[in-house]
């Protein structure tokens, strides 16, 4: 908690996908670069994730931050994400803003579309914080991963996870 908790998105080059004939940027592998240092890289692990904007306070099943249902489903964000003619999606985010004073934390989910953070946590967005002295400890370990498997309930339409997703279950690096 001692470096600077802040990010300035206004700072990136791009909040599109970008990707032409000629160079393919975003569909390109992903590269290391340095700068005034010599660098070698032995193990390298990327993770492609969901980053989210904003997401709206609404009784969907799902938080989403762009306004294309495709995006609700993983089938359908991998439609958009193979077809660059689509990414165009992503410049309908959703903005807001959020107060964070002094020794608060702003909490963000697992970046499982269904997760609830501290952006759904408060329909005035005031106390949509944590306070420090509330952050007691670490995380240690991941104990019940999103579910594989799903069982209908007959006549209310409501799924509910069969057993949680055990290959994802361990110790947090």
């Amino acid at each position: 908690f001692d470096a600077p908790t802040t990010f300035d998105q206004f700072d990136l080059s791009t909040h599109t996908p970008f990707a032409t004939e000629d160079d393919l940027g975003d569909l390109a592998p992903v590269g290391v670069q340095s700068l005034g240092a010599a660098i070698a890289v032995e193990h390298l692990r990327v993770l492609r994730d969901v980053y989210y904007i904003h997401g709206s306070h609404s009784r969907r099943r799902y938080l989403l931050d762009f306004n294309d249902d495709d995006l609700a489903s993983e089938s359908g964000a991998r439609r958009i994400l193979s077809d660059p003619a689509r990414w165009g999606v992503f410049e309908d985010a959703e903005e807001a803003h959020y107060r964070i004073g002094p020794e608060k934390y702003f909490m963000l989910g697992d970046n499982s579309p269904a997760s609830k953070d501290g952006r759904l946590w408060a329909e005035d967005m005031i106390s949509s914080y944590v306070d420090r002295d509330l952050l007691i400890g670490k995380a240690l370990f991941v104990y019940w991963p999103h579910a594989e498997y799903f069982v209908q309930i007959p006549g209310l339409g409501v799924r509910v996870p069969l057993m949680p997703n055990f290959r994802r279950m361990g110790f947090v690096r």
